[in-house]
């Protein structure tokens, strides 16, 4: 859980206060993402080490852990499928240790069944809804355009189960990110006119969302881990498999987990020759891509394949989405329509988070230690260490 709330941190800023986070102190300082990663894999390992020492009948905090309650198998396997997804974050910058951590991750034990998915949880108490059910219920939430050409243009049947039809009109309707005020004025681009993430989240009562605050907050699936595989097998690591098996698993996973298991439509999906299409916005926007389903004959579009299935196969995580797309450039999105920040013009994403003022005001000598570790300007176009494209 260490490495797991760090590495999104990181992930999000940069360089970090790292290893003296827990330690009582009124200055904490910051530490580079290289050394904070290495830390990542020597406390995982040093973590499934140790649960696997374990004798085989033993549960951990049963009745309390609210990912796998005590299932120590499971929470090995999560580890693992988090020390496989890091080692690729770091696939650019440094291959060789990797492909050491990927294949040892893959060797211990990764998420390979829809059982062995990580998700919390929630409850009324405390307020400790599911906060996607939370957002959504405020109902300033719209299908981004990019999603849409994905899923309409491959006929996805996930598409009514990570969205719902707008209010009026019954249809699956999207917006463009950045869009001017102006234009989402207009009636087509209004809440009522455009889609709500899927009733698993919220729902309709007559004109009045109901979110369903107590559904399980998703923090990663086993269809990921098999997309990770996938993505090393064609780096040429041992990921116990070939790049088009693990692909094709990891789409058949994605489809299980949200309850398509008819075998002719996972079949049609897996040989579809579907590609993006236009999403039918207000903006007419093209489809923002032309990237097929069915297992490609070439490794820069087989790459790009496992992109757009790992993107949309770890819905709603828009987190790991995002440093997944800084890393890989997958999948191809819309650029913003207009962007109010001069460090990111439109046509540019943004890189990271600039550091919170509360640091300024109290930490500001580490953070200007911090902010010479970036290796560039404390603004949201600066690039991450792994970020190398």
């Amino acid at each position: 859980m260490w490495v797991y709330a760090f590495h999104r941190l990181t992930d999000h800023f940069g360089p970090i206060p790292y290893f003296a986070a827990a330690e009582a102190r009124d200055v904490i300082p910051y530490d580079p993402m290289d050394k904070i990663y290495a830390d990542f894999f020597t406390r995982l390992t040093t973590a499934v080490d140790q649960l696997k020492a374990l004798p085989a009948s033993a549960t951990i905090f049963q009745g309390y852990d609210l990912m796998y309650n005590g299932n120590v198998e499971n929470w090995i396997r999560f580890a693992n499928s988090m020390r496989l997804r890091l080692a690729l974050r770091i696939s650019k910058v440094d291959p060789i240790k990797a492909k050491f951590e990927a294949e040892a991750a893959v060797a211990a034990g990764v998420m390979t069944s829809n059982g062995q998915n990580a998700t919390m949880l929630k409850s009324l108490s405390g307020n400790d809804t599911n906060g996607l059910s939370q957002v959504a219920v405020w109902n300033e939430f719209s299908m981004s355009s990019t999603i849409a050409s994905y899923l309409k243009g491959y006929e996805d049947p996930r598409l009514g189960i990570y969205f719902q039809p707008s209010l009026s009109g019954k249809v699956f309707n999207s917006v463009r990110n950045g869009a001017i005020a102006t234009d989402l004025g207009q009636p087509r681009n209004q809440s009522r006119a455009n889609s709500n993430v899927g009733t698993y989240w919220v729902r309709y009562n007559g004109e009045v969302l109901e979110g369903n605050f107590t559904q399980n907050f998703h923090i990663m699936c086993a269809a990921e881990s098999f997309m990770l595989r996938a993505e090393g097998a064609l780096n040429g690591w041992n990921m116990d498999g070939t790049a088009q098996v693990l692909y094709e698993q990891g789409i058949r996973l994605s489809m299980a987990q949200w309850g398509v298991n008819d075998e002719t439509i996972i079949r049609n999906y897996l040989s579809s020759t579907n590609r993006p299409t236009a999403p039918g916005d207000y903006h007419n926007s093209p489809a923002v891509a032309v990237t097929p389903i069915k297992w490609s004959g070439t490794e820069a579009e087989q790459r790009e394949q496992i992109g757009v299935q790992k993107w949309l196969a770890i819905y709603p995580n828009g987190m790991e989405a995002w440093a997944e797309y800084r890393r890989s450039g997958y999948p191809k999105m819309y650029a913003v329509l207009q962007s109010d920040n001069p460090d990111l013009p439109a046509g540019t994403f943004i890189k990271r988070l600039p550091y919170p003022l509360t640091e300024v005001t109290d930490n500001f000598a580490e953070l200007t230690k911090g902010r010479a570790l970036l290796g560039g300007a404390d603004n949201a176009a600066t690039k991450l260490w792994w970020d190398v494209d």
